[in-house]
């Protein structure tokens, strides 16, 4: 090999380490990754079903990394013995809006929005045995049949008695 390409090969190699150790020595100097605040809030212990009722053994205290998410609570007593109108799952931070007011109960009593009201509505075997109708589902109501007085011949008829309501239940 030509002793001239040999010492510019070696010049490079020496040039590259000495660029590679002072960029190592000048990132190493900063410190390392900021550590996160750690915050406790109140999670899920289990997977939490639309209308059950809080208990001791539902919830725990939970480290949080970051921000906190919107209306988490940051104290055991003010989720007991509130009804869950949201699904929650294992882990998940319980905020206050994925919860009934505070003595309202569980159950189906919970979900109902002040000032509503809830209605059962019967139907069909098929509709609701192969699941057309879900809870948080919005259906219109309709009536058929034929209207007093009117002539059987005509056939029924059909009328929208109510219009967009969220379903809150079924089965």
């Amino acid at each position: 090999m030509n002793r001239r390409l040999l010492l510019i090969l070696i010049c490079a190699l020496i040039g590259g380490a000495s660029a590679s150790y002072l960029v190592y020595r000048a990132l190493g100097s900063h410190a390392g990754p900021v550590p996160t605040p750690m915050t406790q809030v109140v999670m899920a212990a289990r997977d939490l079903q639309i209308g059950t009722l809080i208990s001791s053994a539902d919830v725990r205290m939970g480290p949080w990394a970051g921000m906190l998410p919107k209306g988490s609570l940051a104290k055991l007593d003010s989720a007991l013995n509130r009804g869950v109108i949201a699904n929650v799952y294992e882990g998940e931070p319980i905020l206050a809006d994925r919860l009934a007011m505070a003595g309202s109960g569980g159950g189906l009593a919970a979900i109902i929005p002040p000032g509503m009201r809830a209605s059962g509505v019967r139907v069909d075997e098929v509709v609701g045995l192969a699941g057309f109708v879900t809870a948080g589902m919005r259906v219109d109501v309709l009536m058929s049949g034929i209207p007093p007085g009117g002539n059987p011949a005509d056939g029924p008829r059909v009328n929208t008695l109510l219009q967009n309501i969220q379903v809150l239940s079924a089965g």
